[in-house]
């Protein structure tokens, strides 16, 4: 798998995130988890975020869709960190 095909997963569903989940954090603890799953924990589960158990409010608390550089931006960012873990 080349470095282009590394692609950020929700940490609940394991699906690559969509360009505008990439920057949705729906509870103030910061938290990142995707659209789809935001939605099933709100109307299916308890409408609590999995990581702080804060109950999720009606608008997510940070969503700012990202453009395609940012996107490889923050790619480039994510496996040069991993990089530095794996080497430490």
């Amino acid at each position: 798998m080349s470095g282009n095909d590394e692609q950020i997963e929700c940490p609940l569903c394991m699906e690559p995130l969509e360009i505008d989940d990439i920057n949705f954090f729906p509870c103030t603890c910061g938290y990142q988890i995707c659209r789809f799953c935001w939605h099933r924990i709100r109307t299916d589960e308890n409408g609590l975020c999995p990581a702080c158990r804060k109950a999720y409010p009606e608008d997510p608390a940070k969503f700012n869709p990202l453009t395609e550089d940012e996107l490889q931006r923050i790619k480039k960012e994510k496996r040069q960190k991993d990089r530095r873990k794996t080497e430490s």
